[in-house]
């Protein structure tokens, strides 16, 4: 049974360092990390988020993602909306946006070199399970 599953493991470990090495060479240079890109993507697609709001959309740790949002708003990459202290209400500056065009487009391009060889079928199907597997991960994880 373990070798069983070590069939979902080790694949799933394999493509992060798959991501992580491809998206941190692209990004050598830019103003912003490999760390920090999650977090632009993930307001750029749910503008107004607090920081509570990522964390339990990304499954990230509070402490680190209060740092990488601090980062982001001192490179002017984010902005926060909030009137109220240690409130956040995050947006992309213009900044962000280019920077999420570009991250995005160097995902997409990952996505298709890393699933080239599934059919439109596979690729829904993996979809599905993984939103499935998240929804499980929701329930029984505390960010």
């Amino acid at each position: 049974m373990a070798s069983d599953l070590m069939d979902f493991f080790i694949p799933f470990k394999r493509i992060m360092r798959f991501y992580e090495s491809e998206l941190s060479k692209e990004l050598t240079g830019e103003e912003y990390s490999y760390g920090q890109w999650p977090y632009i993507f993930m307001i750029g697609r749910h503008e107004g988020s607090s920081i509570k709001d990522l964390c339990v959309t990304c499954g990230l740790d509070k402490g680190n993602s209060t740092r990488m949002i601090s980062k982001l708003i001192e490179s002017g990459h984010v902005e926060n909306r909030s009137d109220r202290s240690r409130v956040y209400s995050l947006y992309l500056t213009e900044t962000g946006w280019a920077a999420y065009e570009r991250a995005s487009k160097m995902l997409s391009d990952l996505c298709d070199k890393l699933f080239v060889n599934l059919t439109d079928e596979e690729k829904e199907t993996m979809r599905s399970s993984l939103a499935k597997i998240c929804l499980t991960l929701d329930e029984d994880y505390i960010y």
